[in-house]
């Protein structure tokens, strides 16, 4: 026993030497257990497939693993290893071994580093618990009936929606969709919705929310919220806020005809408007909210994004102006950044004036600058647009040439009869060229304030690098 136990620790040591200078931790780690199985000869190389990393077994009987290999400039022999190189990235490949060579491989002189493979979890199992919603699932109600959702009505209005997926149907195996609209089209009749495939046949981001609200195939820990609901599933081909309050009175309108209370989720939305509550998507979403009625709508997915622009104009403080660059997506296939779409908005009536820059990328210094756009007394609206055709064709000089369309920067003024607020909606296909930045002034008179966001989620206010254009409230 004690020299069994000798032994057991001297190749301990030995590997331990090993990996110090080429095997990650992990990867130490997992070999030691590895042996240490292998030594105990219980369980046969193929059912040992739950220690730590995913083992396949290839034709010859051999435990094999992918494995993160960094080499040198002279690359090792991989077949002499029985290793097939799946994937190069520079110094670093992903390499399927068996387990048995990669000791071996880490004392060849091109080899740097070995990581054997991770593994990783799927992490939205643990969604209900850390919600709370399997305490409720576990709660009965006043008949004695699990809380999942029976009596209820789902609605989901998203894009990609496979109709007839298995997690829509119930333990007998029928559909628990009650009504659909398809694009355009509302069906309520359970054979054409039978009959239904998908609204889009390249996306599935509907069936995964619809899914994770009301899903409810029990073959594994994934099943939804309300798994026991009835369905209302809108797969839209028009993302508008006018498509989605026609939707959600379709979703109501069915709930009320059932006597049911319903929940729609929409996991979509926008960065326009006033941000007050006071445009008519949101005055009708009040007035669709009446009890037995509740709407859950995303928050977004840009909260480290700078989409977010403040300014009180003082005269006193010498602040009469704000300049940023406006950002958005860079087309790299292309050479070219792609259109932006930001709106400004004041609410006391009072109107700023705006112009554009264009900016050398190396230097921050403004290259051209178009005329000041404003509204002149008694204007209650102003469009303004630069392109390639008017008297700013100099701007044409900063436009990608790998792009053959319009380019063009337009300005729409308002000042809205009902409310007094001024809205300015500023639009670019501008395709600048990768060597330059489009910038943007706003000017105001004292006492002003503006509160401007990036209207989609690329088109972002940003500094640059230059202290003259800030990204920042100040």
């Amino acid at each position: 026993m004690k020299l069994l136990f000798s032994l057991f620790i001297c190749s301990t040591l030995s590997l331990s030497a090993v990996a110090q200078s080429k095997l990650s931790a992990y990867s130490l780690n997992y070999l030691q257990s590895y042996k240490n199985q292998a030594a105990e000869n219980t369980v046969g190389i193929s059912d040992r497939q739950n220690y730590k990393a995913i083992r396949t077994v290839d034709v010859n009987g051999r435990a094999t693993v992918l494995a993160f290999v960094t080499v040198g400039t002279s690359l090792p022999d991989f077949d002499r290893y029985q290793a097939e190189v799946v994937s190069e990235f520079n110094d670093i490949l992903i390499v399927r071994i068996p387990v048995d060579n990669i000791l071996p491989l880490s004392n060849n002189a091109g080899v740097k580093k070995i990581s054997i493979e991770r593994p990783l979890k799927v992490k939205n199992n643990l969604t209900r618990e850390l919600s709370l919603v399997d305490k409720v699932h576990a709660t009965l109600d006043h008949a004695g009936n699990a809380i999942k959702g029976k009596d209820v009505v789902v609605g989901v209005i998203d894009c990609g929606i496979d109709y007839n997926h298995i997690a829509f149907k119930d333990a007998d195996g029928n559909s628990r969709v009650k009504r659909v609209i398809n694009g355009t089209k509302k069906i309520s009749s359970a054979s054409q919705i039978a009959s239904l495939t998908t609204d889009y046949t390249s996306e599935d981001h509907g069936t995964h929310v619809a899914s994770t609200a009301a899903g409810s195939y029990m073959g594994n820990d994934y099943y939804g919220m309300a798994p026991e609901a009835d369905l209302v599933l809108c797969g839209l081909t028009n993302f508008s806020d006018a498509a989605l309050i026609d939707a959600c009175k379709y979703i109501i309108d069915y709930a009320k005809s059932e006597g049911k209370p319903c929940a729609i989720n929409m996991s979509l939305g926008h960065n326009s408007g006033p941000h007050d509550g006071s445009d008519e998507f949101n005055q009708l979403l009040e007035e669709l909210a009446e009890e037995g009625v509740i709407f859950s709508i995303a928050s977004g997915n840009e909260g480290d994004m700078q989409l977010y622009l403040n300014k009180q104009f003082s005269a006193e403080e010498g602040n009469d102006s704000i300049k940023t660059v406006l950002a958005n997506y860079y087309n790299s296939d292309g050479g070219y950044y792609e259109e932006n779409s930001f709106e400004i908005w004041n609410f006391n009536g009072q109107v700023p004036e705006i112009e554009f820059y264009v900016i050398n990328k190396q230097t921050n210094k403004v290259l051209l600058t178009s005329e000041r756009i404003s509204m002149n007394e008694g204007e209650t609206s102003k469009n303004w647009m630069m392109s390639y055709s008017d008297n700013y064709g100099a701007f044409k000089g900063y436009y990608s040439s790998n792009y053959y369309g319009s380019p063009e920067i337009s300005v729409s003024m308002v000042k809205d009869g009902i409310y007094g607020a001024v809205n300015i909606i500023v639009n670019g296909s501008p395709k600048i060229s990768s060597r330059y930045y489009i910038a943007m002034g706003i000017f105001a008179p004292d006492g002003t304030e503006i509160h401007a966001w990036g209207a989609d989620s690329y088109s972002e206010f940003r500094q640059n690098g230059s202290t003259e254009f800030t990204a920042v409230k100040y």
